[in-house]
């Protein structure tokens, strides 16, 4: 009876073993927000995915499109059969009235240091986006910002009126950079101490209209 109760034992932990290693990441509460938002609100991602095995977050890719937003998010599954939750926010920017949708693929790799894209769970959201009463589209009509994307090296900004501030935020909306009282229609920016990704620059106009704009940094 003793074998008995190690052979099943020894066939139950194989089946979840086999469980664990064939399924996909864990989706758990994703989701957009604001859930009412306007042309003026900064759209945040919030994603909750647990991988079966303990391993690492990999890193993110994010691919735009006029109708959609993809956002890829890869995980190291790892070789330690233990859950593994990963919490985390990105700051998608402001978006244009209208429908937003966004596209959320999780992937696990068994390459611990690059995305091997193995399996993987997706969910689409979206939200709607109101305009609003201010004079937000024609400000932002009115500014060039280039070369975007950018290798390492400078980004200039060119307004129609004086630019008064600009803050710049990572994905995680983290405030990485800002200058103050710059008073001038043209701004370069030295983006070359910047790691490469995804950034969001905020402006404010003399008049105190507010811009918003996604910026990726190539390296």
């Amino acid at each position: 009876m003793k074998n008995l109760y190690l052979i099943l034992f020894f066939f139950t932990t194989l089946g979840l073993q086999n469980t664990f290693a064939q399924c996909c990441p864990y989706l758990g509460d994703i989701k957009l927000t604001p859930t009412e938002a306007t042309t003026n609100d900064s759209i945040y991602l919030i994603i909750d995915v647990s991988t079966p095995n303990q391993g690492h977050f990999l890193g993110y890719e994010i691919i735009e499109t006029d109708t959609l937003t993809t956002v890829r998010a890869c995980y190291y599954d790892g070789l330690l059969t233990a859950i593994q939750t990963y919490h985390d926010t990105l700051n998608l920017g402001v978006q244009n009235a209208g429908t937003f949708k966004v596209e959320f693929i999780a992937w696990t790799s068994s390459d611990p240091e690059n995305c091997n894209y193995s399996q993987s769970q997706s969910t689409n959201l979206e939200v709607e986006v109101e305009n609003t009463n201010s004079t937000f589209t024609p400000i932002m009509s009115s500014i060039s910002i280039f070369p975007n994307p950018v290798k390492k090296g400078q980004l200039k900004i060119e307004a129609k009126d004086d630019i008064e501030a600009i803050q710049f935020f990572n994905q995680l909306g983290v405030l990485v950079f800002e200058k103050n009282n710059i008073q001038s229609s043209e701004l370069f920016l030295n983006v070359s101490h910047f790691p490469k990704g995804v950034y969001f620059l905020k402006g404010r106009m003399s008049s105190g209209f507010i811009f918003s704009k996604k910026i990726i940094i190539k390296g």
